[in-house]
């Protein structure tokens, strides 16, 4: 099976600089990522002759000319798409992971598994014919929500079923497969637009929840071959807890402990005699603006997320000693939420507390501009190029 890692290191290293510094000249590259100029030149003969990068004239400040290498972001384009319920966000998107074309595609998953895959794809086809595109394609990125993948979405990644997948996106799009969990997708695009953060754990809490493990700006587990290797599954943290999960069969587990679904029911037996302007819909801001008010019920609230994730940051903490946590979410906004935290992070440990958390907001769509950078990262920048 084809592990996607980088079969150059150094080409690899050519094109992430180029990226970052919207190309560079050969002597620059040379330096900067340690191999000779005889080397580099052979290593850019053959990504010019591919195409993969182009050479730009450009003119210094003194009117000297000088020539770079520049990715050539339209030459290929990748796909990628997160599922809802019943429907399939589509995004395709240049080698720069810049939107191109946007749609969705509702489904009625009735009849074999088969054909339900070939609706999704046709349509997929369909667009790209109708939009113009004729760029080889690179990859199709195919994410799913934590909680999609915790119920229905389970029966998506069977073994046998992430076999036909593969086989039907290389018949449809002669491109290879990758399926992720959105949180983990999220962590490698979050990682690749912030390569200072190398080693870090995102937490994401908001509508979408979960945790992702970055170590060398790289999954902890890449390329996920079948459901066991999601890493998608409920961690206890209070078997005494009187809320029992439907999903994972047991008490206590994070989800049920600060899921808004269930910190919302906690509201409404709390203030069942009292109109008050809080929904499941705008939960987490009302939370924070009612605790930050001195509300007693939702400060309790709120201490409670704060100590319980603060007891998965030491716990994961304890076993890659990262010390770094990029967050996400609305909950991270608030400094009451964040002195909290700070407060159990510090308690549940001996010694003084070193974790580094640091905020990340949430970009409109972010999911769906994860699940079409996945290709980008394991096909381009590892240069599977075929």
């Amino acid at each position: 099976m084809k592990t996607f890692e980088s079969t150059n290191l150094n080409v690899t290293n050519l094109l992430k600089f180029i990226h970052y510094n919207n190309g560079a000249t050969k002597f620059e590259i040379a330096e900067k990522i340690g191999v000779s100029p005889a080397a580099l030149t052979k290593m850019s003969k053959k990504l010019l002759n591919e195409k993969v990068i182009l050479e730009k004239i450009v003119a210094e400040k003194n009117e000297r000319k000088k020539t770079l290498m520049v990715i050539n972001y339209d030459f290929f384009i990748s796909i990628g798409g997160i599922f809802k319920e019943n429907n399939l966000n589509v995004n395709i998107a240049n080698l720069k992971n810049e939107s191109l074309h946007k749609f969705k595609i509702v489904f009625n998953p009735n009849g074999t598994f088969e054909d339900y895959v070939h609706i999704l794809f046709e349509s997929i086809k369909i667009e790209l014919f109708k939009k113009g595109f004729t760029q080889k394609i690179l990859g199709l990125g195919l994410a799913f929500p934590t909680e999609l993948l915790m119920g229905k979405g389970k029966s998506y990644l069977r073994e046998q079923r992430v076999k036909i997948l593969k086989e039907m996106t290389a018949e449809y799009f002669e491109a290879p497969l990758f399926l992720e969990s959105d949180i983990r997708a999220l962590a490698l695009w979050k990682s690749f637009s912030n390569p200072e953060y190398e080693n870090f754990y995102l937490i994401k809490y908001s509508d979408y929840r979960g945790v992702a493990t970055i170590i060398n700006n790289a999954l902890l587990r890449p390329v996920i071959p079948h459901s066991r290797s999601i890493g998608i599954k409920h961690i206890i943290l209070d078997p005494d807890s009187k809320i029992f999960c439907d999903v994972c069969k047991k008490r206590g587990c994070l989800e049920t402990l600060i899921a808004p679904k269930y910190l919302y029911q906690s509201i409404l037996e709390n203030y069942k005699n009292e109109d008050i302007d809080i929904t499941l819909k705008n939960f987490i801001p009302k939370l924070i603006e009612r605790a930050e008010e001195g509300k007693i019920i939702e400060l309790g609230l709120i201490r409670k997320i704060a100590k319980y994730l603060a007891m998965l940051i030491v716990n994961y903490n304890t076993i890659h000693s990262l010390d770094k946590f990029l967050v996400s979410g609305d909950v991270f906004k608030s400094q009451l939420f964040l002195k909290y935290l700070k407060m159990y992070l510090q308690e549940f440990q001996l010694e003084e507390s070193l974790e580094e958390v640091i905020y990340s907001p949430e970009e409109p769509e972010e999911e769906l501009y994860a699940s079409s950078f996945l290709a980008i990262n394991y096909v381009f920048y590892n240069y599977n190029l075929k």
